[in-house]
């Protein structure tokens, strides 16, 4: 949780993580890993890990096999963001 300051009552105003879905595919065999969280900045800051360590430690076991197989996740990305609109992304 995040501290925003206080209300006027005095009492401290906490605001919640933003919560989502994501969808995470495999364009190599068409496989996707569809999940919730409850804090999308988490999921980004793994993912941003990910990318710097070229390593699966922080994403769901279900797919290091499929990362070991068909690679790099920098390389997945860069192919996903040429392919999608960017007024889409966040």
């Amino acid at each position: 949780m995040r501290w925003s300051g206080r209300l006027s009552h005095g009492r401290p105003s906490v605001s919640l993580p933003e919560a989502g879905v994501h969808l995470i595919r495999n364009s190599r065999n068409g496989r996707a890993l569809l999940g919730s969280t409850a804090n999308l900045a988490s999921l980004r800051n793994k993912m941003a890990l990910e990318r710097a360590t070229d390593t699966p430690g922080a994403l769901d076991l279900r797919l290091r096999g499929d990362i070991r197989e068909f690679g790099d996740l920098a390389v997945l990305e860069k192919l996903w963001r040429e392919k999608l609109d960017p007024a889409t992304l966040y």
